[in-house]
């Protein structure tokens, strides 16, 4: 069974695009379509969530709600002033090009969004 890791980097400007990876990893978890489902929010979509976009957050906290913990750059939050709002939001912050190398080392797929 596939394990799968959505990259989320799309914000604001390509809102359509993030809010489908979003919801692919919830479907994906939902369904018990693949062993394992992993999201990490980078750039953009760290500054969308953090901004208050009512469409991120609600599709944020589905996401969530469905157990799918995520994680998001934290150098990225820092250096924009975000980190505590992201944190707050249940966040997890880290240097993600470690998780990004370990899950692809570990076989799971990695689909960009």
């Amino acid at each position: 069974m596939a394990r799968i890791l959505i990259l989320i980097s799309s914000g604001t400007g390509e809102k359509e695009r993030a809010l489908a990876g979003i919801m692919l990893a919830r479907n994906l978890k939902a369904r018990e379509i693949v062993e394992d489902v992993r999201v990490i929010f980078f750039g953009p979509s760290e500054k969308a969530l953090a901004s208050g976009d009512r469409d991120f957050l609600e599709q944020y906290k589905l996401l969530a709600n469905a157990g799918i913990v995520a994680s998001a750059c934290v150098a990225i939050a820092d250096s924009e002033g975000i980190s505590n709002s992201l944190k707050d939001m249940g966040l997890i912050l880290e240097p993600v090009s470690i998780p990004i190398a370990r899950y692809a080392s570990e076989g799971y797929q990695i689909l960009t969004f």
